[in-house]
């Protein structure tokens, strides 16, 4: 186990003296998760103490700790450890995920490859933010992904120096505001957090990102614009070969082409063709929304059996995840043309 910060030494000495001593105390495995690793404390840095002493603090009151020989510390128990680690605030993980990381980097500057396994850990556990706002911009749930973008991005201005997960969180939250009317604000994050990607010559996943730039276009009514965008977004997807998005880039085209008053028949084709890019892929859930695309146009154009048939035959394969905003909609569609 890592040294502990002089700051935090009164808080384990107040520790449950007849704890059980944990065997591996110095092992540091991700599934000794961040509280067992004490590198965080090895080189505290101010602006982290109002985060991380309070709760070292209430650590040692709880009797959760025992002293294994001079200044080296552990959980008394492997259960204890594990409902310490719940119990911090999921606001306030990544934090400390982050700060475990940065100093595993510092501590072991000369030679990070006995701890790169650690530092991707955490990595990966600190950017569950970002990750959750992603997440709910699948979804359909703007002001969550809006939260979890502007946590991102709080996060990242004390936490971490990757370019990456700010601008990431300037998209999802720019794209957020967007949904929410707040138009030219959520459109002028993104282009901004596209400029950096420019400029640090980030061009990974621009085929997602810029479909967030036309989404946002396209809910300021746009779609002119929108569509210009995601012919940005195909050229990203021919250089890059980025297909997890390109059936919903494709229903897109369709959903914009159709506002801007397109022939049915073209519309048509970019619903069919998305259906068939899900498909292939087995994204069901972007298939789900090409069906919809689909029937809502042939309930247009007055052929309700074909639309009933397009998306009961794509709603028929879902088990679960009936509360979320796509399968409601499709349930309520189907539900109308039944009637």
């Amino acid at each position: 186990m890592g040294r502990s910060s002089p700051k935090c030494r009164p808080s384990f000495k107040n520790a449950w003296p007849n704890c059980r001593p944990m065997p591996h105390a110095g092992r540091t495995g991700g599934g000794d998760r961040a509280l067992v690793q004490f590198a965080l404390l090895q080189k505290p840095v101010p602006r982290f103490q109002s985060i991380l002493w309070p709760d070292w603090t209430s650590f040692g009151k709880k009797a959760l700790c025992a002293s294994h020989g001079h200044q080296q510390y552990d959980f008394s128990h492997d259960r204890i450890r594990e409902v310490a680690y719940l119990s911090v605030s999921p606001v306030q993980r990544p934090l400390w995920h982050g700060q475990a990381a940065r100093a595993l980097e510092s501590v072991n500057a000369a030679d990070l490859a006995p701890v790169s396994a650690q530092l991707a850990f955490h990595y990966e556990l600190g950017f569950v933010m970002a990750n959750l706002a992603r997440l709910n911009h699948l979804l359909r749930r703007a002001p969550q992904s809006k939260i979890w973008a502007q946590r991102t991005i709080a996060l990242c201005s004390i936490a971490y120096e990757m370019p990456f997960w700010p601008m990431l969180g300037r998209l999802l939250l720019g794209n957020a505001l967007a949904a929410q009317g707040q138009f030219e604000e959520g459109i002028r994050l993104i282009q901004q957090a596209l400029q950096q990607a420019d400029a640090d010559q980030h061009y990974a996943y621009r085929t997602y990102f810029t479909c967030l730039l036309a989404e946002a276009h396209a809910y300021a009514g746009q779609h002119a614009k929108a569509l210009a965008d995601l012919d940005i977004a195909m050229d990203y997807y021919q250089r890059n070969g980025e297909r997890f998005w390109h059936a919903e880039l494709v229903r897109l085209r369709g959903e914009y082409r159709l506002a801007l008053g397109a022939p049915p028949a073209e519309v048509t084709a970019c619903y069919q063709e998305a259906m068939m890019i899900a498909q292939g892929q087995q994204a069901k859930s972007l298939e789900l929304r090409a069906a919809m695309s689909l029937a809502r146009l042939y309930q247009q154009q007055g052929d309700r059996d074909a639309a009933y048939t397009t998306l009961s035959n794509v709603y028929s394969w879902f088990t679960e995840g009936f509360k979320t905003a796509d399968l409601r909609e499709a349930r309520a569609l189907l539900a109308e043309l039944a009637s």
